[in-house]
C-alpha cells in the first residue's frame, strides 16, 4: 500500500452532532504527510465560526441529555460500549494470537525442513504458555460465552467468504482504480 493509497481513504467532511457536513463554509485546507512530505490528495473541512458554534450547541446539548440520565442508566449505556470493546478484544485474540500461534505450530510440523529467520527458544513450550494464557484470558471473564460465539461467528463468515473468494478468483477493488474525487 502506497502513502497515496492510506490517504485516498481519509475522511474530510465535519461531523456536528448527528449530521455530516461535506460542503464546510470555513472552506478547505490542504494537508501534507508528515511521512512524505507530500500534500495528501484530499483537502481537508474547515469548520467555519458558525460551524464551530454548531458543533459546540450540540455538544452542550449531547451533555444535557446525558446529565439528565439517573446514574443507573449511565452505567448500562458505559455497560453496553464496555461489552462491544471486550467482544472486539475476544475476536482479535481468537482470530490473530490463537489462529497465529497454532499456524506457528502447524507449520513447523508440516515444513520442518523449510528455513526460518529466527528460532524459538524451547519450542514448542512458549507457543503452547501462549496459546493457553489467551485461552484463560477469552474463557475466564464474565460472559464469555456471548463474545466467544460472536468471534466464532467472525471466524466462520470470514472463511466462508474467503474460500468463495479465493475460489472465484475475485480480487478486491483497487484505490488506483476507484479514483478521487
Amino acid at each position: 500500500m502506497t502513502d497515496d493509497d492510506r490517504t485516498a481513504v481519509l475522511e474530510t467532511s465535519l461531523i456536528i452532532g448527528d449530521r455530516r457536513v461535506d460542503d464546510s463554509k470555513g472552506g478547505w485546507m490542504e494537508h501534507i504527510n508528515p511521512a512524505t512530505g507530500r500534500p495528501n490528495p484530499k483537502k481537508i473541512s474547515v469548520a467555519s465560526v458558525e460551524e464551530v458554534d454548531d458543533a459546540v450547541t450540540a455538544a452542550r446539548e449531547g451533555f444535557a441529555v446525558w446529565r439528565s440520565w439517573t446514574p443507573d442508566k449511565r452505567r448500562d449505556a458505559l455497560f453496553k460500549l464496555a461489552d462491544v470493546v471486550t467482544a472486539l478484544v475476544v475476536i482479535r485474540i481468537s482470530i490473530q494470537f490463537l489462529a497465529q500461534t497454532l499456524g506457528v505450530m502447524v507449520l513447523r510440523r508440516r515444513e520442518p525442513d523449510l528455513p526460518r529467520p529466527f528460532r524459538m527458544w524451547l519450542y514448542p513450550v512458549p507457543a503452547v504458555l501462549a496459546f493457553l494464557g489467551f485461552v484463560y484470558v477469552i474463557v475466564m471473564r464474565p460472559k464469555s460465552l456471548e463474545s466467544i460465539r460472536l468471534a466464532v461467528l467472525v471466524i466462520i463468515v470470514g472463511t466462508v467468504l474467503f474460500w468463495l473468494r479465493r475460489r472465484t478468483g475475485i480480487r478486491g477493488a483497487s484505490l488506483d482504480k476507484l479514483g478521487t474525487p
